[in-house]
């Protein structure tokens, strides 16, 4: 990885500064988008919460934790914790309340953030779990209600895994300022920038935390392939169940006026 990296930075004595407009910019941006999507997704909250009657009770709490891990996504995105990536090294520094007026971190807020990340994937999968079950009618695929706890309860945390593992992967102050002055000297001014920051080194932890994210969206690639096919074979066996009923109420209608065609037609004429 870490070959890759300076690959990419063949210009790495250059000055990666970011200037104070850009940084201002993109801040107001930021916080724009946030309360776009924070009110957004507040709505989407009431509709669910008033709409009880159009959904399960399992699907609408799923669907109300889904929301509630976005909004929080959002308000941590935009006010507590404002990344600005480091290129070209992996790392990152924040302008958000957390960096700026708390003193937090930056490795701390990206835990957080890849912790509400995990969580946010955990609700969507939640949605397609019980939308799955709510078409199936029996056989072996139709769980219980213990079986379906103990499988949303394992499914949160294998993906908070990488938010555990990701904490494990920071360097020491010294490290990382080592690491800049020896190979990306373009980057030393964010020593001395007044954010919290945070750079990253190609190690045992940061491979353990890519080989869990790649197991993860393995894993979670087939169950969602799965649950699409097992949804779109479910909703056709349902419109040809239909189908046939609607043929056979025909053919009933077909067949009574026929018997009282016939038995008008010999009805003696007095």
């Amino acid at each position: 990885m870490s070959s890759i990296i300076d690959w990419i930075s063949q210009h790495r004595h250059s000055n990666y500064t970011v200037s104070s407009e850009l940084e201002e910019f993109f801040t107001a941006y930021h916080r724009f988008i946030g309360i776009v999507s924070i009110s957004a997704n507040s709505l989407h909250l009431y509709l669910i919460i008033e709409a009880s009657q159009f959904y399960t009770r399992g699907y609408r709490f799923s669907l109300f934790l889904l929301q509630v891990w976005f909004i929080a996504l959002n308000i941590h995105l935009s006010l507590f914790s404002i990344p600005f990536p480091l290129y070209p090294l992996f790392g990152a520094y924040s302008r958000g309340l957390l960096g700026t007026h708390f003193n937090v971190s930056f490795h701390y807020q990206m835990t957080i953030l890849i912790f509400i990340v995990d969580e946010c994937i955990a609700s969507l999968l939640m949605c397609s779990l019980f939308r799955q079950q709510s078409l199936i009618l029996g056989g072996r695929l139709k769980l219980t209600n213990s079986q379906l706890v103990f499988l949303i309860l394992a499914l949160h945390l294998a993906l908070v895994t990488n938010a555990a593992i990701f904490v494990f992967i920071d360097i020491d102050l010294d490290d990382q300022l080592d690491l800049l002055a020896t190979k990306y000297p373009g980057l030393e001014w964010i020593s001395s920038h007044g954010f919290v920051w945070a750079v990253y080194a190609w190690n045992s932890g940061s491979f353990f935390f890519l080989l869990s994210i790649f197991f993860q969206c393995l894993i979670i690639g087939s169950f969602a392939a799965m649950v699409v096919r097992y949804t779109i074979m479910t909703v056709r066996r349902q419109r040809r169940i239909i189908a046939k009923r609607k043929d056979e109420r025909l053919k009933k209608k077909v067949r009574r006026v026929d018997t009282l065609v016939i038995s008008q037609s010999e009805t003696p004429i007095p």
